[in-house]
């Protein structure tokens, strides 16, 4: 029988808003008061080894989806509001129905975040995630 590995990548956009956020002189929020870009980034407790360790944790892979060898990329995003906590969480890209849903599932049980900053104040920040399944 084979063995079945499931395989997460997950890649933030801490970098990359990071130094977008330095090359802008004043980052503003969307018309829902949504930050994409704040001077503090919201931070998972324990930091991107502990989120990576967390979606690795807490992923199930779908068992239909096992069983009908379906894999891709789901990009989640989500907002980390002005207490830390996860709301919000929409499928930007879809990889497959099965695989979104599980998704979905994992990032609205994350536990809750150090909030993002903006001038000193706690602010809500958008954040994007994108979630790789692959079998082996």
């Amino acid at each position: 029988m084979k063995t079945i590995e499931l395989m997460l990548t997950v890649i933030l956009v801490f970098f990359f808003t990071a130094v977008s956020a330095q090359e802008k002189k004043e980052s503003k929020p969307n018309a829902e008061g949504v930050y994409f870009e704040v001077e503090v980034m919201p931070e998972f407790p324990g930091g991107f080894t502990a989120l990576q360790e967390f979606l690795m944790k807490n992923i199930q892979y779908p068992e239909q989806a096992k069983k009908e060898g379906i894999t891709g990329k789901v990009f989640v995003q989500f907002i980390i509001d002005e207490t830390g906590k996860v709301t919000d969480p929409t499928v930007l890209k879809s990889a497959n129905p099965l695989l979104d849903a599980e998704a979905i599932r994992v990032v609205s049980a994350m536990p809750d975040w150090t909030p993002g900053k903006q001038k000193g104040e706690a602010v809500k920040v958008a954040f994007t995630v994108p979630i790789m399944f692959a079998l082996k």
